[in-house]
């Protein structure tokens, strides 16, 4: 903060007039049309009561607006005799786009008042510099700007263009607290061709109607010297890909200006949607990825009992602009509960004066619209608790702090909406500056008080990571079982389903340990989406998968999604796209997941798991006031595609998660029922009967569930006959994009049977990919009949003699991570060069022979040979067509290269692989890392004198940060998770 003072000359450079400079670029990089809010931060002269986002901050507004719909409201507050009078204000979507920045304009009216701003620049290199001050004083809006030079940036000469404006620093030279109003804040100098043009769309409801035109508006801006005129281009469809519609329409935008362009959609049927754009003009082009959706909104609370359902919002990070939005939205989900963040010393910045009016507030406007609250104290007990205040650590005075814990019970029992009180945030980590003893005292006593003031209120233990490389050791197990010290056990996880129940499980267990049959809350739980469709549509499934889960669970409480927004937009390096919503107000598919699963769950009873199928996890529900069924089921995990059969007394209906339905004539015999890659639902119609398992020991058709091969394929498809009578055939295959590709009509004999090979030439199915298709075959005749199968395509990887060409492995894709944990501290992947594999595989008639390259930026060894997996390394499962299998794990112990096996086919290889079975070596160049492998095709039960062979392969690469095991890459699944040979891919040994 110093710093800051220092380098900030007295004197203000006043330039009242905007003076843009000819023929330069000019890109607006905040206009606060999406509503967004910038991070305050208290540099100097602040009082303590002062706080982001409760009473200072600068947010989206319409209380004075120059242009378009928003501009920015800023609040500040000093106080104190003595000065200077500093805010810094920061927000990373502002600073993505570089140049070679000449001047910095904005509008401002400050209401009267006299301030100054200045600027922190970045330049290339990482350096920050500030700009002196502008001077700000006007009574109506006022265009400023700021030329950068030597003579308004001190050592202006080493600062190394592009450059980004990084924050906002704004200063008065007297205490005082106020608004002043801040709107299109640009950069002018000489931008990339990239940054000239760009598309943001134009606020909307999340929801479109079913039935209606849906109508899109993008606004285009130029940030060149020159007018712009172009096409702009829209293909839009179905979130899980397949064709794509085209519209366009042109545009012509005045240099340094935007225009708006619109497209109508006609209706389209329930469901999540994609839309790529792509705006080009004769040297400039930009792309768009945007995201709508066509739901019924649930409208409001629905659910009235156990499992809530939650999310987590920022709204004290946010602007009241943007939480009255974000309040419209959760009302749309259905949503019960909303976690709410606050710092414990905010609370009560005093001793003995409650100061929470302002999250208060925040809480009664969630009330007004029918949301509970359970709110998080976290990060800080007041400092006149402690001798010295000190951020994340316990207090030092108990006694003071059990009565700050009473008036916090006495204040927030009066807010009726609040249910829950969750005392601290993931203290197994660094959000915990103590040890498991530490936290313990401080939890019981703030429990222990805080009850006797507020009875009614459950306490919920500090959400605990459970399993984390960085937990302190114990520290979780420690604290559940600490159950006098709270009602409720508090929990998080942001990996897959089968992360959530193991975590979710072994809560349960330590319970049970201590005989205790406590309800459990996870209080953050969500998944990446990424930045492109497939990571948005796994998004997706996962919400429903552990959603589920958590529902099919006695002792779930709630279920808390983090987050509902997107918000890399406000903090550098912030982990980002964990949101139901994008930054730029867009539902992802998750969103309509979400608003479909509370519909369909709410108000039901779980009725645990059901076998409805080999490879098909299901769980049953009913509704408290009818009895009906609803089933959710899915793939398992590997599988792309399942299928199963069931009848029922009544009819059933079929719904996928994004609300899109049809019925299934189950009254009338067993139904067939296919899954592709996501959880659909149940439900029945107009009977409380639960739908009956059965088989296709009866059915007229079997076709296979996948087909394995390369070139041309063909599918087979048994027919059988009991009739006297011919039966006419018709089978139709379908791409995964619903093309039809293949059609052939048989005559099948009375009294008989006939397998029909349905040729699939590479033609016709690799253009699509290695995905489900289906198969519909509809018999007429004696028999009326008409099913769908799914089919899965399964291309293997071909593992030729040494010295052929070989096939390449690779793990570069944002669908190949799967993040094992969450915490800020800790980046996300970013991208090939972070982490990311090669592998080449091939035999010499003797051994099976690797070759893999491991891209990553620092090698972590393992510290115990059995521990091998949770270091820097390779995994690779096999299983023959016999049914053997191995697991083997590729790494380095104290320096020494090793093979380590958990699963063998026999028991003498178990453990570290013996040398005359396999040979290993690991070469590092920079970030390179070369496996080089050897095992013999004897020791894995692979018979070369049987020629060519087909059997089942995945591959995983692990990766430590030196903290532990954070993520892996995976070909196929079957091992990282859970240990499942059918998850397996397929590998052709040649």
């Amino acid at each position: 903060m110093k710093t800051c003072k220092c380098i900030w000359p007295l004197a203000l450079v006043s330039l009242s007039l905007f003076s843009e400079v000819s023929g330069a670029d000019r890109l607006v990089i905040e206009d606060f049309e999406d509503v967004g809010t910038w991070r305050a931060r208290p540099l100097e002269g602040m009082p303590p009561e002062a706080w982001f986002s409760g009473n200072t901050y600068l947010a989206a507004s319409r209380e004075q607006v120059s242009s378009g719909d928003y501009s920015g409201e800023l609040r500040y507050w000093f106080a104190g005799d003595e000065g200077p009078y500093l805010m810094s204000l920061e927000r990373e979507k502002a600073s993505r786009k570089s140049a070679f920045i000449d001047e910095i304009g904005f509008q401002a009216n400050t209401m009267g008042q006299s301030l100054g701003l200045a600027f922190q620049i970045e330049d290339s290199r990482g350096n920050f510099f500030y700009t002196k001050e502008i001077g700000l004083d006007s009574a109506d809006w006022q265009e400023y700007s700021l030329p950068l030079n030597g003579d308004t940036v001190p050592d202006f000469k080493s600062l190394r263009f592009p450059a980004v404006v990084r924050k906002l620093m704004l200063s008065k030279e007297s205490p005082g607290r106020g608004v002043i109003y801040i709107d299109d804040l640009a950069i002018t100098g000489r931008l990339s061709r990239a940054n000239r043009l760009e598309i943001r769309p134009v606020l909307r409801p999340l929801a479109s109607e079913p039935g209606e035109p849906i109508r899109l508006d993008y606004r285009i801006l130029n940030a060149s010297s020159s007018e712009q005129t172009g096409e702009l281009k829209l293909a839009f469809g179905e979130v899980r890909g397949g064709a794509s519609n085209q519209l366009e329409t042109s545009f012509t935008v005045a240099p340094h200006d935007e225009t708006v362009a619109s497209f109508v959609l006609p209706s389209m049927p329930l469901g999540a949607y994609r839309g790529h754009l792509l705006a080009k003009t004769g040297k400039l082009e930009t792309r768009y990825l945007d995201f709508f959706a066509v739901f019924e909104p649930n409208g409001g609370r629905i659910n009235r009992e156990p499992m809530w359902f939650a999310v987590q919002d920022f709204s004290s990070w946010q602007g009241p602009a943007e939480n009255a939005l974000h309040i419209e939205w959760m009302q749309e989900l259905g949503i019960d509960l909303v976690r709410l963040m606050a710092i414990g010393d905010w609370l009560e910045v005093r001793e003995g004066e409650i100061s929470a009016q302002d999250y208060k507030r925040m809480m009664d406007d969630l009330g007004e619209a029918g949301l509970d609250v359970f709110l998080l104290y976290a990060d800080a007990v007041p400092g006149w608790t402690q001798d010295q205040f000190v951020w994340r650590q316990p207090p030092d005075d108990y006694e003071a702090f059990g009565e700050h814990a009473r008036r916090l019970g006495t204040y927030f029992s009066q807010v009726p909406n609040l249910k829950y009180f969750e005392f601290w945030n993931e203290p197994d980590l660094e959000f915990f500056h103590g040890d498991l003893e530490d936290y313990q005292k401080m939890l019981s006593t703030f429990y222990r008080n805080f009850k006797d003031t507020a009875p009614d209120i459950p306490v919920i233990s500090g959400g605990l990571t459970v399993i984390h490389p960085a937990e302190k050791e114990g520290f979780s197990e420690g604290v559940i079982k600490s159950t006098s010290s709270y009602d409720i056990a508090g929990f998080h996880n942001h990996g897959s389903v089968y992360d959530y129940a193991t975590r979710n499980e072994l809560v349960e267990a330590w319970l049970d340990e201590v005989g205790e049959n406590r309800k459990i809350a996870n209080t953050e739980a969500g998944s990446r989406s990424q930045y492109d469709l497939q990571g948005a549509l796994a998004q997706a499934v996962t919400l429903v998968q552990k959603i589920t889960y958590a529902k099919s669970r006695e002792s779930s409480e709630f279920y808390a999604w983090f987050t509902l927004q997107d918000y890399w937009d406000m903090d550098r390096k912030a982990d980002d796209s964990l949101g139901l919503v994008t930054s730029d107000n867009r539902p992802k598919p998750s969103f309509v997941a979400y608003n479909e699963l509370i519909r369909r769950l709410a108000n039901t009873t779980p009725e645990g798991q059901i076998d409805l199928g080999p490879n098909v996890t299901a769980y049953v529900f009913r509704k408290t006031e009818d009895g009906r069924y609803v089933y959710v089921a899915w793939p398992m995990i590997g599988r792309g595609s399942a299928r199963f059969w069931v009848g029922a007394e009544g009819d059933y209906q079929r719904v996928d998660m994004f609300g899109a339905s049809e019925t299934l004539a189950t009254s009338e015999g067993a139904q067939m029922v296919s899954l592709k890659n996501e959880p659909i639902y149940l439900v029945a119609i107009d009977t409380d009967d639960p739908l009956v398992p059965s088989t296709n020991d009866d059915a007229l058709l079997v076709v296979p569930e996948y087909v394995v091969g390369r070139g041309d394929l063909s599918i087979p498809v048994e027919i059988s006959n009991r009739w006297e009578e011919s039966i006419e055939c018709r089978i139709e295959v379908f791409s995964p994009e619903g093309e039809l590709i293949q059609e052939r009509v048989e005559q099948i004999s009375s009294v008989m049977g006939r397998e029909v090979e349905v040729p699939l030439g590479e033609d016709l199915w690799k253009p699509f990919g290695g995905e489900v298709f289906s198969v519909k075959v509809t018999l007429s005749g004696p028999v009326e009949k008409s099913v769908t199968f799914p089919v899965e395509i399964r291309q293997p990887y071909l593992i030729n003699p040494e010295g052929e060409p070989l096939e390449t492995i690779r793990l570069d894709q944002a669908g190949d991570v799967h993040d094992l944990f969450y915490d800020p501290f800790r980046a996300q992947w970013g991208g090939a060069d972070d982490l990311s594999l090669e592998a080449r595989i091939s035999h010499d008639g003797d051994q099976l022979l690797f070759d893999i390259e491991v891209t990553d930026s620092e090698y972590v060894e393992a510290w115990d040979a059995s521990k091998l997996w949770m270091a820097d390394s390779v995994q690779v499962g096999i299983m023959t067509e016999g049914g053997d299998q191995t697991e083997l794990t590729f790494g380095r112990v104290d320096g020494e290269a090793i093979i380590w096996s958990d699963i063998a086919r026999e028991d003498e290889l178990k453990g570290r692989w013996p040398d005359e079975e396999g040979k290993i070596s690991i070469e590092q160049n920079g970030d390179t890392t070369r496996y080089k492998v050897s095992v013999s095709l004897a020791s894995l039960g692979i018979d070369r004198d049987a020629g060519t062979q087909t059997i089942r392969m995945a591959m995983v690469l692990n990766n430590n940060n030196g903290e532990g095991r954070v993520r892996v890459m995976k070909w196929h699944d079957g091992i990282a998770e859970r240990k499942d040979p059918d998850a397996y891919g397929h590998a052709i040994i040649r």
